[in-house]
């Protein structure tokens, strides 16, 4: 019986004719254009990626190419000040060492006429106790 279906299933005509044949070539070639179409499109689309990216690339370079050098700039800047901050600081030193230096000096010479006043200053006085007690005269009642 699978015999009789079996033989059955091949002797029916195919649906298929020649008009469907050319039909399926015409597709076939509109597929292999459109597949051309896609690749030259792709292509294309990656050559201006790559484009792009070369100009990007650049384009970055250039940019921290840019800011190397303002950042360079500003250190340099930076530099200078801090130079110039540290010369200000030894000129305050040395004067600050100038003051306290000529302040001691007028202090130590104060000392010393003090000194030497008093010393002038008691000669006097020295010599007044001096002829007292010479005298026996008593002070103050004793």
């Amino acid at each position: 019986m699978l015999l009789v279906y079996g033989l059955r299933a091949q002797s029916q005509p195919v649906p298929y004719t020649l008009e469907d044949r050319e039909r399926l070539i015409r597709l076939e070639e509109r597929f292999v254009a459109l597949d051309k179409k896609i690749e030259a499109q792709g292509a294309s689309l990656t050559d201006k990626i790559e484009a792009q990216g070369v100009s990007l690339t650049e384009k970055i370079e250039a940019q921290v190419a840019s800011l190397t050098d303002k950042i360079e700039a500003q250190g340099e800047a930076l530099n200078k000040r801090i130079d110039a901050l540290s010369k200000r600081m030894d000129e305050m030193q040395t004067f600050l060492l100038w003051g306290f230096g000529m302040t001691f000096t007028f202090m130590l010479g104060l000392v010393g006429f003090v000194l030497w006043d008093r010393r002038g200053y008691l000669k006097p006085v020295m010599a007044d106790t001096r002829e007292l007690m010479e005298n026996g005269s008593a002070c103050c009642g004793y």
